[in-house]
């Protein structure tokens, strides 16, 4: 195994080459193979005639040298192409690495990943053996449709494909009506420094009692039982897609809080085999075609100042960052890019979405019911709705299977769309879309970012930290929301 690197890598080099020889691998480092006297042209000519496999490490060091490394590199990325080497190997000891030419369609490794070069390097596969199939997993899709009756009243349907299962007619609990206000513009929405650990208590009450309020109202008699019985009977592999379907103000309503009073009052959203996403009604298209990988993702982080109609200062700085950091292993093996666009405005991001396609465009600053606040040239405030966004991505021509709209209540009811900005989005002509009901703050954003773009990781156990965005009693509250 002859390992090319550049000088100033030669100490990580020789660690890891020595771990090889210890596991039984014959690695080739000039410091042990060229002696006092010896010709050094040869004894390298030498090693890589002999060689089986090439290791290039390759980092971003600014220190000179790597003139003999370019040479190796040309010598065994030759021998790969004419079929006398079985494998090259980049490995980087740094993400930033800048990887040559001929080298950049192999599969790069971190130098971290020990185990996994060992095993290609004795040709050994990683694929586990083949056992029995197990059942596929099936989907069961449930749509619960929510419609005003004229009356004051709700309407409400469960169906799944063109069967009806079950409807029932019902009215908002008085009680609903109060925790819904709480929820759109009380203290559930805003959070205060001064809260003690009571006021906690008491917005955890007011959360549950919303969710009782809405399942009273939306699982009412023969649809709470339909889809409890349809929860409790699913077979292993099975799981329900539960579509909320709805229109105008009805569709911003807090479906995931809703709690199912048919199997013991627990949060339909959190059940370990259910599902929950909305649409508007009369939407039901087909997912647009997947786009190739590597995973794109652009990036429009609008920070206007407060002189020129932008909001409070925001740390958009550290939830870009967490987006960089999150796809910074992915970006550096080559399956993964975030592009950051300098202004966030509307015509940048048209520019950038007519280059180039993303499967995900995250739009993050203030915004509010019916708006996010982008920017102009001159870094002042822009309100963009709906319309005025899908006209930019309509414009450009290429589908963004994902639109994160990381603004305060981006999801909320407003005059010139009663169902929300997001679901506007949609009809529109957009896949999906994610965005918020309520105002979030610095923290929930950024930890919004990091769960949606980093890989999972495993549970940290009993004890492991409250829910995204949430501060704990004492803590002396959240940073600024992300309103107007």
């Amino acid at each position: 195994m002859f390992c090319s690197h550049r000088r100033a890598d030669k100490p990580i080099v020789e660690a890891f080459a020595r771990r090889m020889r210890q596991d039984g691998i014959d690695a080739w480092l000039d410091k042990w193979e060229i002696g006092p006297g010896d010709d050094v042209v040869k004894a390298i000519e030498r090693g890589l005639d002999e060689c089986e496999v090439g290791l290039v490490f390759l980092s971003s060091t600014d220190h000179p040298g790597g003139v003999w490394m370019g040479a190796e590199v040309s010598v065994l990325s030759y021998d790969r192409l004419e079929g006398r080497l079985g494998r090259v190997i980049p490995v980087l000891i740094d993400a930033h690495a800048p990887v040559p030419a001929l080298l950049r369609p192999l599969d790069k490794r971190s130098i971290h990943e020990y185990e996994a070069i060992r095993a290609a390097v004795l040709g050994i596969g990683s694929k586990p053996p083949l056992g029995s199939r197990p059942p596929a997993t099936q989907v069961v899709q449930l749509v619960l449709r929510a419609m005003a009756d004229g009356a004051g009243g709700l309407k409400v349907e469960l169906a799944e494909g063109d069967a009806l299962l079950a409807a029932e007619g019902s009215r908002f609990p008085v009680g609903a009506e109060r925790s819904l206000e709480r929820f759109v513009a009380g203290r559930g929405t805003s959070p205060s420094p001064a809260w003690d650990a009571a006021e906690w208590r008491l917005l955890d009450q007011d959360l549950a009692e919303l969710g009782r309020s809405l399942g009273a109202a939306l699982f009412a008699g023969r649809v709470g039982e339909e889809l409890a019985a349809r929860i409790g009977a699913l077979a292993q592999g099975e799981v329900v897609d539960l579509i909320y379907e709805a229109e105008g103000p009805l569709l911003s309503l807090p479906f995931e809080a809703a709690r199912l009073p048919q199997r013991g009052g627990g949060v339909v959203a959190l059940e370990p085999r259910v599902r929950v996403r909305r649409r508007p009604r009369g939407e039901a298209r087909e997912p647009q075609p997947a786009l190739a990988h590597p995973l794109k993702i652009l990036v429009a982080v609008a920070a206007p100042s407060a002189e020129l109609g932008g909001g409070p200062e925001l740390d958009l700085e550290r939830e870009q960052h967490t987006i960089l950091a999150a796809v910074e292993e992915q970006a550096s093996l080559g399956r993964a890019e975030v592009r950051v666009l300098e202004v966030a405005s509307l015509e940048r991001l048209g520019q950038a979405l007519e280059r180039d396609d993303y499967h995900v465009l995250h739009l993050s600053g203030h915004g509010r019911p019916g708006q996010v606040i982008l920017e102009d040239e001159d870094f002042r405030a822009v309100p963009t709705g709906a319309a005025a966004l899908a006209e930019v991505l309509g414009r450009a021509g290429r589908s963004v299977p994902l639109v994160v709209l990381s603004a305060c209540q981006t999801a909320g009811p407003s005059a010139a769309d009663p169902a929300g900005m997001a679901a506007a989005l949609v009809a529109g002509g957009l896949d999906r879309v994610l965005a918020m009901q309520a105002r979030v703050t610095d923290l929930y954003a950024t930890a919004l970012a990091r769960g949606l773009y980093a890989p999972p990781r495993p549970p940290r156990g009993p004890g492991g930290g409250g829910g995204a965005g949430s501060s704990p009693p004492g803590a002396g509250g959240p940073p600024p929301a992300r309103d107007g």
